[in-house]
């Protein structure tokens, strides 16, 4: 097991820095600035995105390439056909802790280790203590719903330990523009806080706070759900109707983007 994989699955997430240059996070900044107000099918549809903006299909870089593969070590990707585009997300809100998967819905896809769900949010500011523009995690706390080995007293260890890291700890995760993080659906987050005052409202006007965050699964969670639905997997029939191939110069691992179809029937079977 490498070092990354052993990273992200005792703590629950995964920092790879750098992984858009700094022209990149201006131009996709640019481009989102720009954009964010007109039709919301080109910022929600991630398959519609991908084709029709190269800027996007371009974020994919090598470096998140060997990182997914160390992370998930399996031979292909697929991400689900949606992509989350924050624009000052904290401002006027307050962002609670939550997980992506909440609940017990789930639960029996996430303690089979073959399964690989995570959630992937690049970052295209510094997340600063006065502006925001991050996250905010607690490691280790999605191993309470994915170890079979704890016992009780293990469980109730790590609900204590969760609980005093969320009221009394500084969980803002350093971020640098152009940085992404892979962390777990169970894994408890929220968006870093924005301080509220005036200086801070004009200095956001002009500097936006703006994240991307992708869903990412295997062909193993997705097997389990058609077999936990009583539905039948062909894997010729599922690439052909169901998954669109992301082709992309010198990068070796293949990557898939699932259909609206396979994209609701996974949200259904692993949410609440």
């Amino acid at each position: 097991m490498t070092e990354i994989k052993l990273n992200y699955e005792r703590k629950g997430y995964f920092h790879s820095q750098s992984v858009l240059s700094a022209r990149d996070v201006t131009d996709i900044r640019h481009f989102i600035t720009n954009k964010f107000n007109e039709s919301g099918k080109d910022l929600s549809d991630f398959q519609h995105l991908i084709n029709k903006y190269k800027i996007f299909h371009d974020i994919f870089s090598e470096k998140i390439d060997r990182d997914l593969k160390e992370i998930n070590d399996q031979k292909e990707i697929y991400f689900l056909n949606v992509i989350k585009i924050q624009k000052n997300a904290a401002v006027g809100s307050k962002f609670n802790w939550h997980q992506d998967s909440g609940g017990n819905k789930g639960k029996k896809y996430f303690t089979n280790k073959e399964n690989f769900y995570c959630k992937m949010g690049i970052y295209l500011q510094d997340n600063s203590a006065v502006h925001g523009g991050g996250i905010d995690l607690v490691p280790y706390s999605h191993l309470i719903f994915i170890d079979k080995k704890l016992n009780i007293l293990k469980k109730f260890f790590f609900k204590i330990y969760t609980s005093i890291r969320i009221r009394f700890f500084n969980n803002r995760f350093k971020i640098k523009k152009g940085d992404a993080v892979f962390f777990h659906n169970k894994l408890f987050h929220k968006t870093s806080n924005i301080k509220k005052n005036k200086d801070v409202e004009e200095y956001l006007k002009i500097n936006n706070n703006i994240n991307l965050y992708v869903l990412i699964c295997n062909k193993s969670l997705i097997k389990e759900i058609f077999k936990f639905n009583n539905l039948e997997f062909d894997e010729e029939i599922f690439k052909k109707e169901n998954a669109f191939e992301l082709k992309q110069k010198g990068n070796n691992l293949p990557k898939f983007i699932l259909s609206d179809y396979i994209t609701q029937l996974i949200f259904k079977s692993l949410s609440d």
